[in-house]
């Protein structure tokens, strides 16, 4: 390992005032001689990026993970170095971009917290109703309360910790709706299942793990009866609750993603 320079990389302390080495007892294995080399080097480097690899992990654990390697870099002075980033993979593509567009339980979209009241005065204004105001439901907990459950382009068994509850769980429902493009354990679960596009056959966007948004557009018409989930999920609503869905509305789409993006992310309808 390049850089050692005595415990150079070891003294530095985060803003908690623990030294970087003692964040070390907060790894899986409780540190070693090989994870200790790897932070004097990380320490000691110009630039320096942590990559985190996918994997399947409790909520306490992926905090307390971020916990662990956001005080090494603040320790280390990586935090807010040009050119150094902590980065971590997610299961899915286009992750950032589903949060940002309201699905985390306890936040509005935008990732913006609940109670922000600017961005609940410009969400009221879009939808003509106030947002929730109370946290949601995960899907931990929509697997553990209802009786019914509509899944697009998502694969419980494989996002979740235990795969094996999870199938249980989708076993037990009343009913299970699930609009996909491939055949998946959750499909293979459904009392019902709808095809649609897949993300080589839709329009919309693409959200990087930085914040930059790209638009996507199809390479190929989707084959059969698949259509965009977006559309799927507009026409199911129609017809279960009466609710009219907004088809042929891409630019209507388009604008209420400038809504809920903070001005400086926005995208022009022509980008």
């Amino acid at each position: 390992m390049a850089n050692r320079a005595g415990e150079a990389g070891l003294v530095g302390r985060d803003a908690e005032g623990r030294r970087i080495g003692d964040l070390l007892t907060q790894a899986p294995d409780g540190g070693g001689d090989g994870l200790r080399e790897v932070v004097e080097s990380y320490g000691g480097a110009r630039r320096a990026g942590i990559v985190i690899a996918p994997a399947g992990a409790d909520p306490a654990g992926l905090r307390a993970l971020g916990a662990a390697l956001g005080g090494l870099a603040v320790a280390a002075g990586h935090a807010d170095r040009p050119g150094s980033v902590i980065l971590p993979l997610p299961l899915r593509g286009n992750t950032r971009g589903a949060l940002e567009m309201g699905v985390l339980p306890d936040a509005l979209p935008g990732l913006h917290p609940l109670e922000d009241a600017s961005a609940r005065r410009r969400l009221a204004a879009a939808w003509g109703q106030e947002p929730a105001a109370a946290r949601g439901y995960d899907v931990g907990d929509m697997l553990g309360a209802v009786a019914g459950l509509v899944i697009v382009a998502d694969d419980p068994p494989v996002a979740l910790p235990s795969a094996e509850h999870a199938r249980r769980a989708l076993a037990g429902l009343e009913c299970l709706v699930v609009l996909d493009a491939f055949m998946t354990p959750a499909v293979e679960a459904a009392h019902v299942a709808l095809p649609i596009a897949s993300p080589a056959e839709n329009e919309g966007t693409f959200t990087n793990a930085e914040g930059r948004i790209q638009w996507l557009r199809p390479g190929a018409p989707p084959p059969g009866a698949a259509r965009p989930g977006w559309r799927a999920l507009a026409a199911l609503g129609a017809d279960l609750r009466g609710i009219v869905g907004r088809r042929g509305a891409d630019l209507r789409v388009r604008a209420a993603l400038a809504v809920r993006l903070p001005p400086r992310r926005t995208l022009s309808l022509r980008e």
